[in-house]
């Protein structure tokens, strides 16, 4: 009798289709310059809340790294140039940032006289 992963092995094989070029549509042009405006801006917004938090590469792979999302400092450099990341990653990405600000703040917030 075969194993569970054996009968899902099979299902994932019967239920794949092939990929062929008639299934991939291809980009407009204004697709295409949208897609482009979008990652400039996503890469301006990123540099931009680094620099507000006084983050570095170095210290933000490291932190992503911590936080389950294991990069090195030259990746986070080439997604971040390049935007070859996901949503997920972004957000993600993000969600560290903005950490960082938290805690600054709140370790401020204790340490400052009243």
């Amino acid at each position: 009798m075969p194993s569970f992963s054996e009968k899902c092995f099979k299902l994932r094989r019967l239920a794949s289709v092939p990929k062929t070029k008639e299934t991939k549509k291809n980009k407009s042009e204004s697709e295409k310059e949208l897609d482009r405006t979008a990652a400039l801006e996503i890469k301006r917004h990123i540099k931009a809340e680094m620099a507000l938090r006084g983050l570095n590469y170095k210290t933000l792979a490291h932190l992503l790294t911590d936080n389950g999302r294991p990069i090195t400092e030259q990746g986070l450099r080439n997604k971040v140039s390049k935007s070859s990341h996901r949503t997920t990653w972004y957000w993600h990405l993000m969600k560290t940032i903005q950490s960082v600000s938290y805690q600054a703040t709140k370790k401020n917030s204790n340490t400052s006289p009243e």
